[in-house]
């Protein structure tokens, strides 16, 4: 998707499986996590990185510890405000939406691990009622998409 928008760019992804498991381990502030992140970023080695897109959801919770071991000369992304900008975006060009949504607003969470797991470490993250939590299967352990604009 994004070579449709630039195919000057320059797309490299990383299989990442251990920092989901750091987060949903409440060890995301760990020399641990740093160590994880640099040898994941080591596969980098002497290629010139300008963009990191974090493309899973618990990689935010990592995004101090990644910027430790990127510097700050790299732009970091996270997709959560990426996706709100995106889906306002479209429920603003598509008003009608809006009369077939429900008025009664409710959080339902899904987790790839055990709910207890995220009912236990979730009041870290979120603020909100962790009642109502489903367990989902999920076949992809997460990456870290690189992009890097060749010059």
């Amino acid at each position: 998707e994004l070579l449709k928008i630039d195919k000057d760019l320059s797309v490299l992804s990383v299989p990442c499986p251990l920092l989901a498991h750091l987060v949903e381990e409440g060890l995301e502030d760990t020399e641990i996590a740093i160590n994880a992140c640099k040898m994941y970023m080591s596969k980098f080695d002497n290629t010139l990185i300008d963009t990191l897109i974090l493309s899973c959801t618990h990689y935010p919770f990592l995004k101090n510890v990644i910027r430790s071991v990127t510097g700050q000369d790299v732009n970091i992304l996270e997709q959560g405000p990426i996706v709100a900008i995106k889906t306002i975006d479209y429920l603003d060009r598509n008003r009608d939406i809006e009369l077939r949504l429900s008025k009664k607003s409710q959080i339902r969470l899904f987790t790839s691990d055990q709910p207890e797991r995220l009912r236990k470490l979730g009041s870290k993250y979120f603020t909100g009622d962790l009642t109502n939590i489903r367990k989902v299967g999920l076949s992809d352990g997460g990456r870290f998409v690189l992009v890097n604009k060749c010059r």
